[in-house]
């Protein structure tokens, strides 16, 4: 995407969103502006000379996981009421090893 399209694009991000926004609270603007950021910066990544010894290539997977992450929680605000001191997102702890079955033959 070239710097002439970015303020393009970002018009159609405004009109696209204007509905969505009107009816969405002060984070649900602040996250859609964040991903709108992180979808920016991912363009000027793409648009780098060489990938960096990997590093271009990994910081652009950071990003689409943001992206997710950042998709999940407007989601999550749309179909739950927000409430301050929401518990943070946790992994499931992995499940414990099995312990060694006991051979009946040793006595």
């Amino acid at each position: 995407m070239t710097r002439a399209c970015l303020p393009l694009s970002a018009a159609l991000f405004f009109l696209a969103t204007v509905p969505v926004l009107a009816g969405s609270s002060e984070s649900d603007h602040r996250l859609l502006a964040a991903q709108e950021e992180l979808k920016i910066a991912k363009e000027h990544l793409r648009g780098a000379d060489t990938d960096y010894a990997g590093h271009r290539r990994a910081a652009m997977e950071h990003i689409d996981r943001a992206l997710v992450e950042l998709r999940q929680a407007v989601e999550l605000s749309r179909t739950e009421p927000f409430q301050p001191g929401h518990e943070k997102k946790t992994r499931p702890a992995p499940a414990p090893a099995p312990a060694p079955a006991e051979d009946p033959g040793e006595d």
